[in-house]
């Protein structure tokens, strides 16, 4: 899965202290709190919401940095560590002491599930490529509206 952040220019793709200013889900002091949007569009549309800006005038002096999180290799990472601890305990338990035969079993199904998260890992990986150099021609799917729009 790929989730879409934007920020200030001036600053990281993660808040690192309370300091941060107030937003929809968290008040001043509260933080660090992370957004994250589905889609590029829906970064940008929580922006637009967040400072009000409903001019395209608005839009001219306005700096900001696009970051997308691949959180499927960070997912199945920490999945694959625990999964690798696990097999590795039960490993040490089944060669060193006298253990029933089922154990056999469990350690050859944990090892199959690491290799499993190792495998997604790798491809998710090698998506990379794609998602650091989008297609730049690719229209986006939202104009922005202004107050006065439908108005007569």
């Amino acid at each position: 899965m790929i989730v879409f952040r934007q920020t200030d220019h001036r600053y990281p793709f993660l808040w690192e202290s309370a300091a941060q200013p107030p937003g929809r889900w968290h008040g001043a002091g509260e933080g660090p709190a992370h957004y994250f949007a589905d889609t590029p569009d829906g970064a940008w549309a929580e922006f637009l919401r967040h400072e009000e800006i409903t001019e395209p005038a608005d839009l001219e002096t306005i700096r900001r940095q696009m970051w997308a999180a691949v959180s499927t290799i960070v997912l199945a990472g920490i999945q694959g560590a625990f999964l690798l601890y696990a097999a590795a305990t039960l490993a040490y338990a089944v060669f060193t002491r006298e253990n029933p035969r089922y154990l056999n079993f469990v350690l050859i199904v944990l090892l199959l599930l690491a290799a499993a998260v190792g495998q997604l890992i790798y491809f998710a990986a090698r998506a990379l490529p794609a998602i650091r150099n989008p297609p730049i021609e690719q229209s986006r799917g939202f104009e922005l509206v202004t107050k006065d729009a439908g108005r007569s």
